[in-house]
């Protein structure tokens, strides 16, 4: 991919003045300068990746927001650094054991570690058994005449005739990725423009950071532009075009004929008069309320959070986001009693991303407490609170919210539970799909079933698409819509669409136990993320001691996400009781005239109209008792309710009454509009007798 995505951006007119290649990504940056022909490269690859492929399983990698020299000296005689990709950001690689040790280690220090899910611990002494073999089947190399200069990540600096060297590729495997050296060999060199060109744009992400020591960069010129050609979950050509584009900005040529050959595009004259360079953009002022950096926290890329506040020395983090129906239309999709609640599944999502901001990647336990019930104008602010850890690692997590409209009313507490730094994944079964002995299940009335129920899924959340049993097993394919039209952000920007593993919890109403039941999430135990973005998933329930097992793989059989425990109960408390009717968002107050009608021919009953401060009547009980209330001094709406509740109090104590009806009649208690008058002491007998 890299090579055709080279030769394809060279095909526009756009060609470098030096290569850098991360890993093994310097055969690739070798072969396209020219250095080491298209065979020689193919060899050196295909012989590395056997040779791996045949060394023991295991060993463990992570990386860790600190300096090489704070860890070198932490280092276990099989752990080594595997990659130096900025002043504060390493990769270690070696032993499980030792690896862990020194995650606890360096943890407890502060410092963020994330372990990463690989098959072997590369650029560790673990890859030591293949080197000699390694050395003896790479041969002789050769090169199709150097054109590019190269810069190594091997040893940071350029290299020339040392790539058709074996030994070079030999220590290649062995060494560490000096990727922030090469970065500040390029500045040095002048270099202002860096191209990530690869699936995704994790090295581009990392250049800043490599910059960001002020003896790599010139002390003058432009500042460096960084430009990823592909970004993950991303449409591909449109990124390219996007890529294309920053680069012509920021001053690279570009083929132009090239680039629009085969198409119906054509250029077109500017307009002939000069261009006055006036500016009209609105410039946001520097530390506003949306600015995160700017008020000193940390901001962040999630679609439902935005920043975090990290403690200066030892205390808790604090990951905050704002959610409304208005911002996250996709959230109106969840509607339970006619009101839009956050899912559970979107509980999992928020911890799970403020897990990874302190270098946790498992939410041990995450039970939810109470519903989230979305204002449909206002929205609501989020907070999820992350503790210290204990001596085992583990950290306490909790989700609150608070109504954006009226923050006076507190926060409320929907989740807590703890998470830590999990283990490698283990395999899971990655065995024909479906598998043998499914039996297909009729999913056509699922979410009509479910709207009967009350939980009514629009078109984000209406994921399911086949399912199968397995013995007493339930397994089912997941998919997110294929066009979202703007409702929802893309499954590439969540850890996992909510509404996507929405889906997959939906599968879970097949199973057996819970057929004809209307079951929620309220407790996850042991969840693994294992890997991001994914908009299609295979997932199977089994049964587990404590609620149900969940594992999801995408559809190349790599896993997503394990959950070891689920467990589901019907909903406690309706939402509705303290929500808007989502249907409300698009309602306006109108209040129409009533037309008169005759008065009946036919008398209803007998009717006695009680004068304020009357005694109730004496004699013939009448049907219809009507007590005119308020219009009183404002001041004495208190001394208005207690003069009816003594009204309730002689009524309800007198049995004559039994079958009769008391009518309170207010007049301007209730403002029709916003603005209008209001009768005071009409309003609290309103807010007393209901």
């Amino acid at each position: 991919m890299e090579v055709a995505l080279f030769r394809l951006l060279e095909s526009w007119g756009v060609r470098p003045d030096h290569v850098l290649g991360h890993s093994v990504g310097e055969l690739a940056a070798a072969h396209v300068s020219g250095a080491l022909s298209l065979r020689s490269a193919c060899a050196v690859v295909a012989i590395r990746a056997r040779l791996m492929g045949a060394l023991p399983t295991g060993g463990a990698m992570a990386a860790v927001a600190a300096g090489e020299a704070e860890i070198v000296p932490l280092l276990g005689p099989d752990v080594a650094i595997a990659a130096v990709n900025g002043p504060e950001s390493v990769v270690v690689s070696g032993a499980t054991d030792q690896v862990a040790a020194l995650l606890d280690d360096l943890a407890g220090r502060g410092r963020r570690v994330r372990r990463l899910v690989v098959s072997h611990a590369f650029h560790s002494p673990l890859m030591e058994p293949m080197l000699d073999e390694f050395r003896a089947a790479l041969g002789e190399l050769e090169s199709d005449g150097q054109q590019i200069p190269v810069v190594s990540c091997r040893v940071g600096a350029p290299v020339d005739a040392k790539l058709t060297d074996v030994e070079h590729w030999v220590e290649h495997v062995r060494a560490p990725v000096r990727f922030a050296d090469g970065v500040r060999a390029l500045a040095a060199a002048g270099v202002t423009r860096f191209v990530e060109i690869g699936p995704g744009g994790s090295l581009a992400a990392m250049v800043p950071g490599a910059l960001a020591d002020p003896a790599s960069t010139p002390e003058s010129g432009p500042d460096p532009v960084v430009v990823p050609t592909l970004r993950g979950g991303r449409d591909e050509r449109a990124a390219l075009v996007r890529a294309i584009a920053e680069l012509h900005a920021a001053g690279v040529p570009v083929d132009w004929t090239a680039f629009f050959a085969g198409t119906a595009s054509a250029p077109v004259d500017l307009p002939t008069y000069p261009f006055q360079r006036e500016r009209f953009w609105p410039v946001a002022g520097a530390g506003g309320s949306g600015d995160a950096a700017g008020l000193g926290l940390v901001p962040l890329d999630h679609p439902l959070l935005g920043a975090a506040a990290e403690p200066a020395e030892r205390g808790a983090t604090i990951v905050a986001g704002r959610l409304s129906v208005a911002a996250q239309p996709w959230l109106a999709d969840h509607v339970l009693g006619d009101v839009a609640v956050f899912p559970g599944t979107g509980f999992l999502e928020l911890v799970l991303r403020a897990a990874d901001q302190v270098g946790c990647d498992r939410v041990e336990e995450l039970t939810l407490s109470a519903p989230l019930v979305l204002d449909a104008r206002d929205g609501v602010a989020v907070q999820v609170w992350i503790g210290e850890p204990d001596d085992a690692g583990v950290r306490e997590v909790r989700v609150h919210s608070r109504s954006v409209r009226r923050p006076e009313d507190g926060w409320t507490r929907h989740a807590d539970g703890t998470i830590r730094v999990g283990e490698r994944v283990s395999e899971m079964d990655t065995e024909q799909w479906p598998p043998a002995g499914a039996v297909e299940l009729d999913v056509a009335g699922h979410y009509d079933s479910l709207a009967d129920s009350g939980l009514v899924y629009g078109p984000v959340f209406r994921g399911l698409r086949t399912v199968w049993r397995v013995g007493e097993d339930i397994c089912a394919e997941v998919a997110l819509p294929e066009r979202l039209d703007g409702r929802s952000p893309e499954a590439g920007e969540f850890g996992l669409h909510p509404a996507l593993l929405d889906a997959a919890l939906q599968a879970s109403a097949f199973v057996p136990a819970n057929e004809g039941r209307n079951l929620m999430p309220f407790s996850w135990r042991g969840v693994s993320l294992h890997a991001g973005g994914a908009s299609v998933l295979r997932v199977r329930w089994s049964q587990h001691p404590t609620g149900l097992r969940l594992r999801a793989v995408d559809p190349a059989g790599d896993p997503v996400i394990s959950v070891e425990s689920l467990a589901l109960r019907a909903p406690t408390q309706s939402p509705g009781s303290t929500g808007q009717d989502v249907r409300d968002t698009l309602l306006t107050v109108d209040w129409p005239v009533v037309q008169t009608t005759s008065r009946p021919e036919t008398p209803v009953g007998s009717s006695v109209l009680l004068e304020p401060g009357a005694s109730l009547p004496a004699g013939e009980v009448p049907d219809f008792v009507c007590l005119p209330v308020g219009g009183a001094d404002p001041a004495d709406s208190a001394g208005e309710a207690s003069r009816v509740l003594a009204v309730l109090r002689e009524w309800l104590g007198d049995g004559r009454f039994a079958g009769s009806c008391l009518v309170l009649v207010t007049r301007g208690a209730v403002g029709p509009v916003v603005g209008s008058g209001v009768d005071v002491g009409g309003g609290a007998v309103w807010g007393l007798v209901r």
